[in-house]
């Protein structure tokens, strides 16, 4: 599959790294966020722990554009590659929880923002802060954002997901999706929703019972360029009708990791065949 180029504009995350990294040129291509200030594919990696390390001695009335473009630029990579930078650059969550903690007494009302600059980056350096997946569909990429340690299921990228996926790209027990319309339910990061949008669905809806879920969902699909996805609220286990199912019946439903104890499972089966051509 080869997605066109198209045009990009940048993001919040991305403009605020470019104002406190004025050495970065980021690029949106497919989807992706490439680095092209160097060659080498660890400048990415190594520029972070410049910015990180900046942050020691800087005057809190400096910080504040700092703190937010090293949250975004950790943001942009993988947990693991996040958080090994961070360690690299010498700084951790305990190293600035002094420095929260002074913000909080000297500025109750956080009028400056530096409080709430300094948790973001806090809660990135635990490992509770928001950052990137790649999802291999073909010779493409699937960019999703999701908090790998987040508190609840709806923000992480679940492995039935990445089944789920894999199923729809290998056409497994001759799984054809296209021109078809498709349904994810309970779809949190919605990265099976989405490969199904990237492989050929005519158009694909994104569920969940969770309104973060659906924020999550949202972003990623408009991160990754598929038009052909709408997001809506739908309960699986609701017997009246939802608003996914008011917009007709559909010719695939993709369900990852949607079955625990509290489900129904002659509930989620009639929610099954009411939206099920």
């Amino acid at each position: 599959l080869t997605m066109p180029r198209v045009g990009w504009t940048r993001s919040a995350s991305e403009a605020s790294i470019a104002a406190a990294w004025p050495g970065a040129q980021l690029l949106g291509v497919r989807g992706r966020i490439l680095k092209r200030a160097s060659p080498d594919t660890t400048s990415t990696d190594e520029e972070l722990v410049g910015l990180l390390a900046s942050l020691r001695g800087q005057p809190c009335d400096q910080l504040v554009d700092r703190l937010r473009a090293a949250a975004a630029a950790m943001a942009l990579l993988e947990q693991p590659e996040a958080l090994a930078a961070a360690e690299r650059a010498g700084i951790c969550a305990s190293s600035l929880i002094p420095r929260l903690q002074q913000a909080v007494v000297h500025d109750a009302d956080d009028a400056s923002g530096l409080a709430a600059a300094l948790s973001e980056l806090i809660s990135s350096l635990s490992g509770q802060g928001e950052h990137t997946l790649r999802l291999a569909v073909r010779e493409s990429a699937l960019l999703l954002w999701c908090r790998p340690r987040g508190a609840g299921t709806g923000t992480r990228l679940w492995r039935a997901s990445q089944l789920c996926a894999w199923a729809c790209e290998t056409h497994w027990a001759g799984l054809d999706l296209t021109g078809s319309r498709v349904l994810e339910l309970g779809c949190g990061t919605a990265a099976a929703g989405l490969a199904a949008a990237a492989l050929g669905a005519r158009e694909v809806t994104l569920t969940d019972v969770d309104p973060a879920a659906l924020r999550l969902a949202k972003r990623n699909a408009a991160r990754n360029f598929l038009p052909n996805v709408r997001v809506a609220h739908l309960d699986a286990e609701a017997s009246e009708a939802s608003e996914a199912a008011a917009e007709g019946r559909f010719d695939l439903l993709l369900a990852a990791d949607l079955v625990y104890g509290f489900v129904s499972p002659d509930r989620l089966a009639a929610t099954a065949e009411r939206l099920l051509e």
